[in-house]
């Protein structure tokens, strides 16, 4: 996995965010038209993979996390909230597109039906990747009967890398990042195989995503799990945020970075250290 062209990937992510806020300082609130369009046609998307009884299983999200911020029953809905419930639906759309012919899809389409949503979104997101940069991607649906179950696979560099997916709620406190991230790497360790190039996604809270001291203490943390381990090749962040438009609304930037295992045994050389914002 080569390093990234142009210096640090975090200062490089950083650079992109303030480009994205000085955009967006500028920019007038989006037409509430346009912004319906993309959300009815996310919804479309969405009812055709996996129907109306999910959707309207989300919209009454009874013991459910409200990942799509359907239920806008109660009143309180904002400018801030619509365009956060259109982006949501809108990445999850397009990343259920990217990834729908990969082996074993209608096992993922099942687990969108019985996971929490945060956690299975961002398996969605690496899948989506996984089809951007490698070949031959497997979904590996959740096996109970055995204790190691890793969430996917794909072909990068003629092997065969085993990849495990975290989330972190977004209500995790940034004052916790370090170790939280910690205790993650060493959950999704248990769920990889002890031989072979394996790799691990984790989706980070927004408010992470705009904070650099909490990216380079989570770098920092990574780095130090990856010190004690060579079976592992690289950690791939994924990065997700929001900017105020004037009026209201959002603009929303997504970015990963990746923080790569300089020991590990089979070393990968073309995976991207960090895929721009987008």
């Amino acid at each position: 996995m080569s390093g990234m062209q142009g210096g640090d990937p975090i200062q490089r992510w950083f650079v992109d965010l303030s480009t994205a806020k000085g955009t967006a300082a500028r920019a007038p609130s989006p037409q509430t038209a346009t912004q319906q369009a993309r959300f009815e046609w996310s919804l479309e998307v969405l009812h055709y993979f996996l129907g109306s009884d999910w959707l309207i299983r989300e919209i009454d999200d009874k013991g459910r996390d409200g990942y799509l911020l359907l239920d806008g029953a109660a009143g309180a809905d904002t400018a801030y909230m619509a365009t956060e419930r259109t982006a949501r639906a809108y990445y999850l759309a397009q990343d259920l597109l990217a990834v729908q012919r990969i082996d074993n899809f209608s096992d993922l389409l099942t687990e969108l039906w019985s996971r929490q949503l945060r956690d299975a979104a961002a398996e969605v997101r690496a899948l989506a990747q996984l089809v951007k940069t490698g070949s031959d991607v497997v979904f590996h649906p959740s096996n109970e009967s055995t204790a190691k179950s890793h969430d996917a696979s794909f072909v990068l560099d003629g092997h065969r890398v085993a990849v495990e997916v975290k989330a972190k709620a977004d209500e995790t406190p940034s004052r916790n990042a370090a170790n939280s991230v910690a205790d993650s790497l060493k959950k999704a360790r248990r769920q990889l195989p002890a031989k072979g190039p394996s790799m691990v996604f984790l989706q980070l809270p927004s408010s992470w995503a705009g904070d650099e001291e909490v990216l380079y203490g989570v770098r920092s943390s990574i780095q130090r799990s990856l010190h004690r381990t060579r079976r592992l090749n690289a950690v791939v962040l994924m990065l997700d945020r929001r900017m105020p438009l004037l009026g209201g609304g959002l603009r929303s930037t997504r970015a990963t970075i990746t923080v790569v295992n300089p020991t590990a045994h089979t070393p990968m050389r073309t995976w991207p250290s960090q895929r721009p914002a987008q």
